[in-house]
């Protein structure tokens, strides 16, 4: 099967705040330092509580470098990893980035070119 995605994805240890924006039920929020694996395009985290594909979804991304990254993505999907009805539940999300401003996108590239891409 032929790969669809854009951009190389990396695995990385980042702390990340993430907020859905919502004016009624109040806006979902949280933070993980879960990620799966993140790219130019995108990133793939681990959350506890399930998300719907297709919601904007607010992150804040902590560079271990010290720098942040603030964007807007698109969820575009949801897996459940949980394993059983006594353990917490585990979601991996896949959102796909839509709004970035040109500091916060070249801190990312700069960050994933330097410090996670194999040299």
């Amino acid at each position: 099967m032929p790969e669809k995605r854009k951009f190389v994805r990396f695995s990385a240890n980042i702390k990340v705040e993430w907020t859905i924006p919502s004016p009624f039920p109040p806006p979902a929020k949280g933070v993980t330092d879960k990620i799966k694996d993140l790219s130019r395009g995108g990133v793939c985290l681990h959350v506890d509580k399930k998300l719907n594909t297709g919601k904007t979804i607010q992150l804040k991304i902590n560079l271990p470098t010290g720098k942040e990254v603030n964007l807007k993505g698109k969820i575009v999907r949801v897996s459940d990893l949980t394993q059983s009805l006594k353990e917490q539940p585990v979601y991996e999300i896949g959102i796909e980035f839509q709004e970035m401003d040109n500091d916060d996108r070249e801190t990312l590239e700069k960050f994933i070119f330097e410090e996670l891409s194999p040299r």
